[in-house]
């Protein structure tokens, strides 16, 4: 039965079906309407673009095409960005993002180099690490005033931050 396959996971065809019928006109409509008032869209904050389950490239390419309907540029924010893609999942973001993007800043080279690799057509990308690397000095966090072990929660690789020109 295909409902049960979709819950425990499914395959990312039978998913991109299923959000296709069923989700993908309501959330056109809700999220147009949570745009009545922007005049631009920003993506990002330590996302990693990539297509396993195909639920991110679905939900981008949407928000792509809301953005293009409302003729609002697009940026995609110090995320992050697998090397090896899918078809499925090239296709679903490269059509409808290169119409509206604007530019692209992610958090280390390799996630650059990545996406020059898959979108061509793309804006290049910039370097801009991720700020979630600095929320210890804005929370004004340390080692000392933690009571019980720390615990990290999506926490990326670090290796970018080490190097002087992505930190330019």
């Amino acid at each position: 039965w295909p409902g049960r396959r979709l819950r425990d996971g499914g395959t990312p065809w039978l998913r991109s079906a299923a959000w296709q019928l069923l989700r993908h006109p309501s959330r056109l409509q809700t999220w147009s309407g949570r745009m009545s008032d922007c005049r631009a869209l920003f993506i990002g904050g330590g996302q990693l673009l990539d297509d396993r389950g195909m639920l991110f490239p679905l939900r981008l390419s949407t928000l792509a095409q809301t953005a293009q309907r409302r003729h609002l540029p697009v940026a995609l924010l110090a995320c992050g960005a697998v090397e090896s893609w899918t078809g499925l999942g090239r296709r679903l973001l490269d059509r409808p993002l290169s119409r509206v993007l604007r530019a692209v800043l992610v958090r280390d080279r390799a996630s650059a180099q990545h996406l020059a690799a898959t979108f061509p057509t793309w804006p290049a990308a910039r370097i801009a690490p991720d700020p979630a690397g600095w929320a210890g000095v804005l929370y004004e966090l340390s080692a000392q005033r933690l009571e019980t072990a720390p615990v990290g929660l999506g926490i990326a690789g670090f290796a970018g931050l080490d190097d002087a020109e992505a930190c330019a």
